[in-house]
């Protein structure tokens, strides 16, 4: 393989099979993740990416044309992660109403314990940033975010479907929502001077609030038995995340 690093020497040699080339590609995937997490993906360089990675600077340019398409790969392949583990907690969920509720309290399960992975998928926009988007498919439009994207609006509509009319459009509900988790998630790490509330249980609630909303618009009736197999395990959950995050 191309330049590998061994003893603090970097050894070059030429991937010559489709499976080095996948384990040289994978390195500077690796490599590229650990120093756009530590600043701008734009002031980061390909060199010091290959460097970092133990492969000669040149190798680099096999695989990639610039950091703005590492930047991007990177994105995808924790979007497509993502995408696998949430599709797959909201499988067995089979009630369109608790299916909802559980997707974005999942959701917000899923990057809060990967913090740095959400800031680093989801950073700040930058000047750099929108140029290289000029020039490149935007990262909304992109197959592996259309299918997640997909999944919140599938089961918005879903649940919308069991309602006797939509309460607004599905496509705004569906914006609406993945906003205020994402939102709930972004603005306590953008606002690091204030004690937040634990970003979950708030998510739990406010999306518990926003669904319980709807159908009082609509008038729509809950027994209490169903209230409470359908709404108050969030709810309950919820608090007891509030009160673990009280006497931390």
């Amino acid at each position: 393989m191309a330049g590998m690093r061994e003893a603090g020497e970097v050894v070059r040699r030429r991937a010559r099979s489709e499976d080095d080339k996948r384990v040289v590609r994978e390195a500077f995937v690796a490599a590229g993740r650990k120093l756009f997490a530590r600043g701008e993906p734009g002031a980061v360089s390909l060199r010091a990416i290959a460097a970092e990675a133990g492969y000669s600077p040149g190798a680099i340019y096999a695989y990639f044309q610039d950091q703005h398409e590492l930047f991007a790969c990177i994105r995808e392949h924790e979007i497509e992660r993502a995408w696998l583990a949430l599709s797959t907690q909201v499988a067995s969920v089979k009630k369109p109403r608790e299916r909802l509720i559980h997707l974005l309290g999942a959701t917000a399960d899923y990057w809060a314990e990967r913090i740095d992975d959400f800031l680093l998928v989801f950073p700040r926009p930058t000047p750099g940033q929108h140029a290289a988007a000029a020039t490149a498919l935007p990262f909304a439009q992109t197959p592996v975010m259309r299918k997640m994207l997909g999944l919140y609006e599938q089961t918005v509509a879903a649940y919308f479907d069991t309602l006797p009319r939509a309460p607004m459009h599905a496509g705004i509900a569906t914006d609406m929502l993945i906003a205020s988790v994402h939102g709930t998630l972004m603005i306590p790490c953008m606002a690091r001077t204030k004690t937040w509330s634990c970003s979950r249980a708030m998510v739990r609630q406010l999306v518990g609030a926003i669904v319980d909303g709807w159908e009082r618009q609509l008038h729509i009736p809950y027994a209490a038995p169903r209230r409470k197999a359908a709404g108050d395990a969030p709810i309950a959950r919820a608090k007891a995340l509030l009160k673990a995050d009280s006497e931390r």
